[in-house]
């Protein structure tokens, strides 16, 4: 392959040391891409209830980032009496509390990955939306700024995290059929593994 593009190969190998390879390939200095456009600032206060710690300190450090100003962590009582502008809310935190903190302020559920088939009856208690851990700094941020501003959010795993329907896996490495199998039963489907094509 790297002759094909132009290049070449040598390696340097010694006797119980090891093997160095050596690859050299012309490349042409390609365009810059865009920028991708920053969110806007965060205007606001945040209030963490029923995460773990170390999640509720990535979290403030990102949201501080952006301009907002974590609160801290609270418990879910405390939280409930503070005001703010973003509540990040722990998802096995009890429905009446949860109920409770939706009614106080935009309320952004934190999930583990195991907990994506419970999305809806999060949107039901009245949550702005989710986020699946280990969050990632740039979604926060995104789903933060879009609840705090009243436009609702809608999670990156929303449209495909509580799937419907049947599904055939044909592989014959039972490996790859046990991950892919677990993967999409945990997401709502139906599940039905077949080891040949003709199965």
């Amino acid at each position: 392959l790297c002759e094909a593009m132009g290049g070449k190969v040598s390696l340097k190998s010694l006797l119980k040391t090891g093997t160095v390879f050596e690859v050299q390939i012309p490349a042409i200095r390609g365009e810059a891409l865009p920028e991708t456009p920053a969110n806007d600032p965060l205007d606001g206060t945040v209030t963490f209830a029923g995460l773990p710690p170390a999640t509720a300190l990535s979290a403030a450090a990102a949201l501080q980032g952006a301009g907002a100003k974590p609160m801290g962590i609270h418990p879910p009582g405390a939280a409930l009496k503070s005001k703010s502008n973003l509540i990040l809310a722990g998802a096995d935190l009890p429905e009446d509390t949860l109920r409770a903190l939706c009614n106080t302020a935009p309320v952004l559920i934190v999930l583990r990955p195991e907990d994506r088939t419970e999305m809806p009856r999060f949107r039901t208690l009245g949550a702005a939306g989710w986020l699946v851990r280990p969050l990632r700094p740039g979604s926060l941020i995104e789903r933060a700024g879009l609840a705090m501003s009243g436009e609702g959010t809608k999670s990156d795993e929303e449209t495909n995290a509580t799937g419907q329907g049947r599904v055939v896996i044909a592989d014959d490495n039972p490996i790859n059929a046990l991950i892919a199998r677990r993967a999409l039963e945990s997401s709502g489907f139906s599940v039905t593994v077949a080891s040949t094509g003709a199965e």
